[in-house]
């Protein structure tokens, strides 16, 4: 969790979203910063984020939801 907090909050991606060429924004486009990374990270490491990914029309997660985030491409 704490690996995922850092590299998100700072980077906005860890190593292994940077190989395969996805990020994660702010809605608005921006890097998340560690507040919305604390959140995302935190929800992530309960293992719960996918409580939403099934109905959700963006096909975000619990985490993504919360932390106002989304998953895209570089």
């Amino acid at each position: 969790m704490v690996v995922n907090l850092l590299l998100v909050g700072t980077a906005g991606a860890t190593v292994g979203q940077r190989l395969v060429g996805i990020q994660v924004e702010r809605l608005d486009g921006g890097r998340p910063g560690l507040m919305k990374a604390l959140i995302r990270a935190v929800l992530l490491g309960l293992g719960i984020p996918a409580l939403t990914f099934a109905w959700e029309r963006d096909r975000r997660g619990l985490h993504d939801l919360a932390s106002q985030t989304l998953v895209a491409m570089r």
